[in-house]
């Protein structure tokens, strides 16, 4: 299969979904999330997938969402409240994609997963992170807050409202700690584990 920003590869009972972006550090925007819908159903009608395997080309998971604004496409502080939510519902809609697959999705995270990509791990199944991983949501520092707000369901509240107060980034090891992965391996490890 072949999408836009999103590698499709399936290894016997394994869907490899590798979002590539690589030079925008696998930011997040409209074409890829449409491929990674069609590449989330593709495997969901498919019997003989049994796992899902979501990871990023090149240094990053993902860096969030792409702030990258074309003439005629406001941002969140130049539309009605209305017009955002509805903006931002195609990208809740494709996280709970995740979330709701009938088959376990694994996100290897092999570098940066950054505010919205911080939010598309922690609804996988199972979260992997390399020994080079970074966590966080630093969009809070330009007073956008996360759509799905999933990280309270992550970690303790009192961690939860540290992290989306002051919008900082973590490493893998501490990101293991406090839960938000499950374990963390060495960088040339990640996708065979």
């Amino acid at each position: 299969m072949e999408f836009q920003h999103l590698l499709y590869e399936r290894k016997g009972a394994i869907a490899y979904l590798t979002m590539n972006r690589p030079e925008k550090l696998n930011a997040l925007n409209a074409a890829m999330l449409s491929g990674l819908r069609l590449a989330l159903t593709a495997a969901e009608a498919d019997p003989e997938i049994r796992v899902v395997l979501l990871t990023g080309a090149g240094r990053a998971f993902s860096a969030g969402f792409d702030l990258h604004r074309g003439p005629g496409d406001p941002g969140p502080h130049h539309m009605p409240p209305d017009a955002w939510r509805q903006h931002l519902k195609t990208y809740v809609d494709t996280f709970l994609m995740v979330w709701n697959l009938s088959k376990p999705v694994i996100a290897a995270v092999n570098g940066y997963a950054l505010a919205g990509a911080c939010e598309l791990v922690l609804v996988c199944d199972i979260k992997i992170a390399s020994e080079r991983a970074m966590l966080g949501e630093p969009k809070i520092r330009a007073g956008i807050g996360p759509p799905l707000l999933i990280i309270p369901y992550s970690v303790s509240l009192a961690k939860a409202k540290e992290l989306l107060l002051t919008g900082d980034t973590i490493d893998a090891r501490e990101a293991e700690r406090l839960g938000l992965v499950n374990r963390v391996v060495p960088h040339d490890q990640l996708t065979g584990c």
